[in-house]
């Protein structure tokens, strides 16, 4: 596997472990310290999933998407990912969006993305290492 994949899917599993820790402790509730750094961890993780699935395009020698989800369809084509995982990433663009305001993520939203979205991280990162 190249070293910068290795290195962005790193990335994505610090980010994931760090969130999953805070969100277990319940202390971003209380803490909005603790709440920005959480979701500028999950925007990180966001970010370097999309810097992965460029890498993977790149490394296969086809022509950059112009847009991060259009490079989650390639990877659903190419056989990386399934057709619900690309589906469940997509949505995390939408939810990088939102993150990048931090000020307009009220908790129950982030407890709906811990809860629905979060995981689908992870399972990119075991998808593309089985690629």
């Amino acid at each position: 596997m190249d070293e910068l994949l290795k290195a962005k899917l790193n990335i994505v599993e610090t980010c994931l472990s760090w969130i999953k820790e805070q969100h277990q402790s319940g202390e971003w509730q209380e803490n909005d310290l603790v709440r920005r750094e959480l979701l500028l961890n999950l925007e990180k993780a966001c970010q370097a999933s999309i810097d992965c699935t460029s890498q993977i395009i790149s490394l296969k020698n086809f022509t950059p998407p112009k847009q991060p989800k259009e490079g989650f369809d390639m990877l659903e084509n190419l056989g990386v990912v399934s057709r619900e995982l690309s589906n469940h990433l997509k949505k995390m663009l939408a939810i990088r969006g939102l993150v990048s305001h931090s000020e307009k993520v009220k908790p129950a939203m982030i407890e709906s993305f811990m809860l629905n979205e979060v995981g689908c991280l992870g399972e990119f990162c075991r998808s593309v290492k089985k690629a």
